[in-house]
């Protein structure tokens, strides 16, 4: 599954629009629609609701976005956390634990 597909779909169910949702990301509206549709074959579901209106998200369609927001989150976090590191080499280390006899 690919990041910017995630990405894509929460714009278009935010947006209600793939056209909105492409120009705001900087893809075409044909570019955003490939992206869903590769991410509803991947999972053998449908995500979005295509009407003259727009877009709307199927039960589907919700379930990952909220899921979506939670990795874009944790994304921004570990961005975050890395600048905080600056330039600095840290190195973790973890000593395996034996369980004696």
């Amino acid at each position: 599954m690919k990041l910017n597909a995630l990405q894509a779909l929460v714009a278009a169910i935010e947006d209600g629009s793939l056209r909105k949702a492409g120009k705001r990301l900087g893809y075409s509206q044909p570019a955003l629609t490939k992206m869903i549709q590769d991410l509803e074959l991947e999972l053998a579901a449908p995500l979005l609701v295509r009407n003259t209106r727009g877009v709307i998200p199927t039960v589907q369609g919700n379930l990952l976005l909220e899921h979506a927001r939670r990795v874009d989150k944790e994304i921004v976090q570990a961005t975050q956390q890395i600048a905080q590191l600056g330039g600095r080499c840290t190195a973790a280390a973890a000593s395996p634990r034996f369980r004696s006899r």
